[in-house]
């Protein structure tokens, strides 16, 4: 291998005896200066204009046959370009950016593997290990569990990639290190021996007492639109009752209260919907209480399987309100939030108050989803770690690559060639240098799967 040309952080590397180089791959570049990290992103067939040319047969370990021609043309015919990005300068503190150009004539260029490349920007600061996968060279890839702590990641791929897979093991290594999680589950397949699953109406329910009356109207007049007139009777009739709030209470006095007909009639429409989500109840014993389900050191599992969407919004809401200020009176400890799919029961401005307010809050928030561009762009800029299975769609592809941690053309050459069960890792979990791995095997958790006909 010999360089042939840089252009910005882009060196081309001439391969005259193409091995099995793959997208994705690292080689160090050996100089006086030290060794220089690159990253194959792209290859294509060797072209010849007559400048290279002449560098070519000027190359000392070009054997020339007997014919004169026919052993060169063969070489020049079969060699690779090798479009790579550099990474940094290896060094015994780890990688360094790069600012100055190895020399073409003394340099050489070898292989690394992507598990030494970890080695490099990892070393043995791992303390609290959570193994997810492997490289191509059968390496494990193994990351701390820290890295996630107080953090954003984002993990996206087409459906049937891996990416519900990856988010089971990176919850199985968390509650193995005893770290409250919460799990909001559209398709009811995160239950585990170490879970405790919430089922809407029958093992999550909540007194109107628990929720308390400013929840209750914020649900009252950010999901079911009711007028701010309305919302204020409401308030009148919750503060009368006090600690005897129930629903049922609730919508009696509703009936008994002299005010408008249309108001009244308005209020009662709401509070029968809200009932009939059967999460409410009036039986204090039926009521689940958050801070007791986090405390019970096991991970918590919210199954929004099979509801209507303003069903799941409503407990959502409930819920993160709730958690929200547990934290923010240091009554539970900071948690980890799983949220998949979490453009079907919230909306993008939700999520991205969430993301300015969470480290100070005490989540660390995980994003889980199949359609990249239901999360906004200020998610991607501020994901601290990303994984990014197979896309092929241009518009897919066009909102992955605005991860802030590494450059879009990285993320479109790699991510769109990934096979099933394969991801693309960005972000501090990989010391910000991209490495291509597939994802470990796990029946831990039940296992997501398309139901077909001809099973």
């Amino acid at each position: 291998m010999q360089i042939y040309r840089k252009n910005d952080l882009i060196l081309e590397v001439i391969e005259f005896s193409p091995e099995m180089r793959e997208r994705g791959d690292f080689l160090i570049i050996e100089d006086v200066r030290g060794d220089l990290l690159v990253q194959v992103i792209d290859m294509e067939y060797l072209e010849l204009p007559g400048l290279l040319e002449e560098t070519i047969t000027d190359l000392p370990y070009i054997e020339i046959a007997e014919n004169g021609e026919e052993s060169i043309l063969l070489k020049i015919r079969d060699a690779t370009v090798l479009k790579c990005k550099i990474r940094g300068i290896l060094t015994d503190k780890g990688i360094l950016t790069s600012t100055w150009i190895p020399s073409r004539v003394h340099s050489s260029i070898s292989h690394i593997t992507d598990g030494e490349v970890l080695r490099y920007v990892i070393g043995d600061r791992i303390k609290r290990p959570i193994t997810i996968g492997k490289t191509r060279f059968e390496e494990e890839v193994v990351i701390d569990a820290k890295s996630l702590d107080g953090k954003l990641t984002v993990i996206t791929g087409k459906k049937g990639t891996g990416k519900s897979h990856l988010s089971k093991i990176i919850l199985k290594g968390l509650l193995s290190y005893g770290a409250p999680c919460l799990v909001f589950d559209i398709n009811g397949e995160y239950v585990g021996e170490d879970t405790v699953s919430l089922t809407p109406g029958d093992t999550l329910k909540f007194t109107l007492r628990y929720v308390g009356s400013d929840s209750f109207l914020k649900i009252l007049d950010e999901i079911y639109g009711l007028p701010s007139s309305s919302l204020w009777e409401v308030r009148r009739v919750w503060e009368s009752l006090g600690e005897k709030i129930t629903l049922e209470k609730l919508k009696h006095s509703i009936r008994a209260k002299s005010m408008n007909e249309h108001v009244r009639d308005a209020i009662l429409r709401r509070l029968e919907m809200i009932e009939a989500s059967r999460i409410f109840t009036d039986e204090p014993s039926e009521g689940i209480r958050i801070e007791e389900k986090i405390h019970s050191d096991r991970g918590v599992i919210v199954n929004l399987k099979g509801l209507p969407g303003v069903f799941r919004r409503m407990i959502v809401d409930l819920i993160l309100t709730k958690i929200i200020y547990l934290l923010e009176k240091e009554r539970i400890p900071p948690i980890f939030l799983f949220a998949e799919e979490a453009h079907t029961y919230h909306d993008e401005k939700f999520w991205e108050d969430l993301v300015t307010r969470m480290r100070h809050i005490g989540i660390s928030l995980i994003f889980i989803t199949n359609q990249p561009d239901r999360l906004s762009e200020t998610i991607y800029r501020q994901a601290d770690n990303v994984f990014l299975f197979n896309f092929t769609n241009e518009n897919d592809l066009s909102f992955v690559s605005k991860a802030s941690r590494v450059d879009s053309e990285t993320v479109r050459s790699l991510v769109s060639t990934l096979p099933p069960r394969y991801c693309l890792i960005l972000g501090e979990v990989v010391g910000d240098i991209p490495i291509v791995l597939s994802v470990v095997g796990d029946t831990y958790f039940k296992s997501g799967r398309t139901k077909c006909y001809f099973d």
